[in-house]
């Protein structure tokens, strides 16, 4: 099928609209609109035809524009040494080596069935919060053909590329560990604007980066096999994955399989960009977006989230799926954060299931900022309010870094250097972990040292 954002098809898919919008009273052309999506990301099934075959071309659905320059992240050519591979197939969160070949983590499973994700391999820093089940984080979810905004013109890509990571998820781990170092560094400037954003990204990117790390590792087996079977059962009892870890990954795969999950990104080189991993279970007609991840997520990650997950219902629909679902996530804290489009696309909370724990929804800024630095160690350290930080930006910078329990000495430090702003903090680092001395252990003084922003 012709790309819709071709010449001969773009004009009619505009004028199907009027203006380009969704109808709320038209029924057709929200039809089209999923139509004219499927159109665009046909190709995309050509390419997954042969999965077990590592691809290093990324996949473009034809008609996006986007400078691939603006991603030095993403290159198609294949790397020339080892070394090189190794980076693409690896990267670093808080100074801690991960690699998209580690699988499965090694978990501690704490009261109520809850893991510490801070005691996984591929931990950020120090201890992080408990958070429930992964299979249990509520669903939002919307009929496709009732769904506003499916219909997608070329003005709303003009500043997106569409990359299928389904058969190269080592180029998305890469790209989530990546994004999740920037959005440290973007944190600064913010005060309480935005906490809840940046407290579930710091939460969930890990879990991602482990999702595409059991894909990989259940991809890599499935090739292994002479007969080409998709025994997922028989995959985990050769990995030797516990029960907590072998269930998240069943929650991505139960329903597709293999070679039926996709990774999508949508690049933007000015308005953010998104990753997502999904799938279809056709005997239900449902599309699961079990994560979707938006960079940056305090400013155009959300926008981009939307974008995203509209191009996922378009494509899910040609591929039979009459409902699409978005899983919410999680913050440090434990708080449930909607997906940001559950108004703009008419999604809904799933009723829970029995035995499902119960989740507080996040309500603000401040209450999230209080679950943030209560729950960041897993101790007994409570978070003092009331000290008051000596320059703007200097408390959030320590909590992204695991270290606000240091605000105290890190404030006196700063009155004594005379330091107003957190470009001042930042360029003097390595001061500031000389003079703090024994204060830091060795794992608190490389992330300083690491975060050159």
């Amino acid at each position: 099928a012709a790309s819709p954002l071709a010449p001969s098809s773009s004009s009619s898919a505009a004028s199907s609209l009027g203006q380009g919008g969704y109808s709320s009273g038209g029924g057709a052309a929200a039809a089209a609109g999923v139509a004219s999506i499927a159109a665009l990301l046909s190709s995309r099934r050509t390419h997954r035809s042969s999965r077990n075959v590592r691809r290093v071309q990324v996949r473009v659905a034809p008609g996006f524009r986007g400078n691939e320059s603006n991603h030095p992240d993403l290159t198609n050519e294949v790397p020339a040494t080892e070394d090189e591979a190794m980076e693409i197939s690896g990267t670093r969160l808080g100074g801690i080596p991960m690699k998209l070949s580690t699988w499965p983590p090694k978990a501690v499973v704490g009261p109520g069935g809850n893991v510490r994700i801070a005691q996984l391999e591929g931990r950020i820093g120090k201890d992080c919060v408990e958070l429930p089940k992964f299979q249990t984080w509520p669903l939002y979810e919307a009929e496709l053909s009732s769904m506003p905004g499916l219909v997608v013109t070329e003005e709303d890509l003009k500043d997106y590329r569409l990359m299928d990571f389904s058969a190269v998820l080592d180029k998305a781990f890469l790209l989530a560990g990546r994004w999740q170092t920037t959005t440290v560094g973007r944190s600064m400037g913010f005060s309480q604007t935005g906490a809840g954003k940046l407290s579930s990204f710091k939460a969930c990117v890990p879990i991602l980066m482990r999702q595409l790390q059991g894909v990989a590792s259940w991809g890599k087996w499935c090739a292994k096999n002479s007969s080409g079977a998709e025994s997922f059962e028989s995959f985990i009892k050769d990995s030797g994955a516990d029960e907590f870890i072998a269930t998240e990954l069943r929650t991505l795969v139960a329903h597709s399989g293999y070679k039926g999950m996709h990774v999508s990104a949508l690049m933007g080189s000015t308005r953010g960009s998104a990753l997502g991993i999904w799938s279809v279970d056709a005997a239900k007609g449902t599309a699961t977006v079990e994560m979707c991840m938006g960079h940056d997520c305090l400013e155009q990650g959300p926008a981009a989230e939307e974008m995203l997950i509209r191009l996922i219902g378009g494509e899910a629909s040609a591929l039979g799926a009459t409902k699409i679902q978005c899983r919410g996530r999680l913050t440090e804290g434990g708080l449930l954060l909607a997906p940001p489009c559950v108004g703009s696309l008419g999604l809904t909370r799933v009723a829970p299931q029995a035995g499902d724990p119960e989740f507080v929804e996040n309500t603000g800024d401040e209450q999230t900022m209080a679950e943030m630095v209560a729950a960041a160690e897993g101790s007994s350290f409570q978070f003092d309010m009331s000290i008051e930080e000596c320059v703007p930006g200097l408390r959030n910078w320590l909590l992204v870094l695991y270290l606000e329990d240091h605000l105290k000495a890190v404030n006196s430090w700063c009155l004594e250097m005379g330091a107003a702003t957190m470009a001042e903090v930042t360029e003097s680092r390595e001061d500031l972990v000389e003079a703090l001395g024994d204060v830091l252990d060795e794992d608190e003084k490389q992330r300083v040292l690491a975060r050159d922003f």
